[in-house]
């Protein structure tokens, strides 16, 4: 399939694997982020996903929270 490559796509990955953030257990701060997000959209739950070249999607955090 084609889609839409970013022009800065070789830092994007760069940028990735420098961090090690690619299939990675969750962590105290993504989760504070991810539970920010379901917040503030009023919904319960978010996630964040880390995107890699070859393996597509690889989800990062994921938070559920209570019904409002």
């Amino acid at each position: 399939m084609d889609y839409p490559v970013p022009h800065n796509e070789a830092e994007r990955l760069e940028a990735l694997h420098k961090l090690k953030i690619l299939d990675t257990e969750s962590t105290p701060e993504f989760d504070a982020i991810v539970a920010l997000a379901a917040a503030a959209f009023e919904v319960p739950m978010a996630f964040i996903s880390f995107v890699d070249r070859d393996v597509g999607n690889t989800i990062g955090m994921v938070c559920a929270i209570p019904a409002i």
